[in-house]
């Protein structure tokens, strides 16, 4: 279901004054727009730049002259101020309007409680329909929350699908958390490819549901690279009713071509975009290319040197293996993450490869910030069906087997408080089960590490005459809770291979 801004903006934010920005700026006030714009503008400046961020202190009224920001400095302290920006950023997250703020700030605040409802929608909306999938993706969420915690699980969307429509990337960033190899091939548009692809998200559109729509064309590739990009997105639109969203680390290598892209977006289907910023000089040609009107949608991912810390950087992919003296460590997260948001299937027609991967935290097991359960080649969108529909079967069991492993997850620590609690405890969350009969002896079967479902109701039936089904319900409920380790179940996928060389056209460059 597509994002309504009008229908889903609360009627509170209506009677103080604000309004829907991301159904589409058609109808909103100019001067409002405006003002959101601006202040998203001074914002991205303020994360950019940091002699903008050295100088503000003592010379506000300079430092936004020298950057051209037109607004006065008591619109932005409250959101440049370390204490008064986490003052605003609490607000925002409950939902707050501060009304002692001037009225362009609290415009721009009100669009970002509207970013916060669209997110909350669109993971709401990567729900698949196939039962067996649906409930391995709740399980997913489940389990990235309690090991990231809720700030940033919230971050992350769990889409079920994406695509990639190259193989490799020509950007190479050096910090690339995915790890992307060099540019390859490209995937182009032909009369065979383009009947391909339709029938690609055809068939992905059929096993998934219609969360398919909540997918996009990128993944370890930069969609620019794709001379066609744009036409297999309209084929993506025409067959699943979205128009996905584009994040590239070129903005710039054809701004024709990226204004072009955004007034499609926005025509066809309103919603977000993102750049990323590898350098300030990028950031000064964005600027001056587009009016902070123009990219009110178009979110800015400041990755260049000198970047606001807050947006610390995954430690994950090339970063790891990257040299990076002392000072550089700061770009970096110091706490477990991953910029993975795909909970579901990964497609590369031009390599005729499928992947079922979900999201980890960033350690030696997850070098890149997700796990790959499952792999396999197609040759044809019927061959693509039947691997889909295999790796759910697969990997995704509704019920599990007696002799499937109950591994505790790694980053877990169970106790037993009382006689009947447990209670699972990870950096972040602290999960209780109460009710729980045999609850100590259950936590130390558990902390003993892996035995099958069997033998760990067996060794409760022996010691205190627990039925088994009774364990086998509670080793489910911590498994729809993603309390195990569901890796132990991955299991490769039967592999084809199109031998009709239409993945044989060198990228240039």
């Amino acid at each position: 279901m597509a994002y309504d801004g009008g229908s889903s903006f609360p009627e509170h934010e209506w009677s103080a004054g604000f309004v829907p920005v991301l159904n589409g700026l058609e109808g909103v006030d100019g001067a409002y727009l405006d003002d959101v714009a601006a202040v998203k503008r001074a914002l991205e400046q303020w994360n950019l730049h940091a002699a903008l961020r050295a100088t503000w202190p003592a010379d506000p009224a300079g430092a936004l002259a020298r950057y051209q920001i037109p607004l006065p400095a008591e619109t932005l302290t409250p959101l440049f101020d370390a204490e008064q920006g986490d003052r605003l950023r609490q607000a925002v997250l409950n939902g707050e309007d501060l009304v002692d703020l001037p009225l362009a700030l609290r415009r721009y605040l009100a669009f970002m409680r509207e970013l916060l409802r669209w997110r909350d929608h669109y993971r709401q909306t990567c729900e698949p329909a196939h039962p067996l999938m649906r409930a391995w993706w709740h399980r997913q969420v489940a389990r990235i929350r309690s090991q990231l915690g809720p700030t940033k699980a919230d971050a992350i969307v769990h889409a079920p699908v994406a695509f990639e429509l190259n193989s490799g990337c020509s950007v190479g960033c050096w910090f690339c958390a995915l790890s992307a190899p060099a540019l390859q091939a490209v995937w182009p548009y032909s009369p065979a490819h383009r009947q391909q692809w339709q029938a690609i998200l055809r068939v992905t559109h059929e096993v998934i549901g219609p969360a398919a729509a909540q997918g996009f064309c990128y993944w370890a590739t930069e969609p620019f690279d794709n001379p066609d990009y744009e036409r297999f997105l309209l084929d993506f639109h025409a067959v699943l009713g979205r128009f996905p969203m584009t994040t590239t680390a070129l903005p710039m290598r054809d701004a024709k071509r990226t204004h072009a892209l955004i007034e499609q977006h926005r025509r066809l289907d309103p919603g977000l975009d993102r750049f990323s910023v590898l350098s300030t000089g990028i950031a000064a040609r964005i600027h001056a290319e587009f009016s902070p009107r123009q990219l009110l949608l178009t979110e800015l991912l400041p990755q260049n040197k000198g970047a606001n810390p807050k947006f610390r950087k995954a430690r994950a992919g090339r970063a790891l293996r990257a040299k990076t003296g002392p000072n550089q460590l700061d770009q970096f997260s110091k706490a477990p993450t991953t910029i993975a948001c795909v909970s579901g299937f990964l497609i590369n027609p031009c390599e005729h490869r499928v992947q079922l991967m979900t999201p980890y935290p960033v350690s030696p097991s997850s070098p890149q910030g997700f796990q790959v359960l499952a792999t396999g080649q197609f040759s044809s969108a019927e061959q693509l069906r039947d691997l889909l529909e295999s790796m759910i079967a697969s990997q995704m069991p509704m019920d599990l087997s007696w002799q499937a492993e109950v591994r505790l997850r790694s980053d877990l620590v169970v106790s037993s408080p009382t006689a009947n609690q447990l209670r699972f405890k990870s950096a972040f969350t602290s999960l209780n089960f109460g009710g729980v009969t045999g609850a100590t002896q259950f936590a130390a079967l558990l902390s003993q590490g892996a035995m099958t479902a069997a033998e760990l109701a067996e060794a409760r039936e022996q010691a205190l005459d627990i039925p088994p089904e009774q364990s086998f319900f509670m080793i489910d409920q911590l498994r729809q809770h993603g309390l195990l380790d569901e890796t132990v179940f991955a299991r490769s996928s039967s592999a084809y291979r199109d031998s009709d060389g239409s993945c044989n056209e060198r990228a240039g460059g």
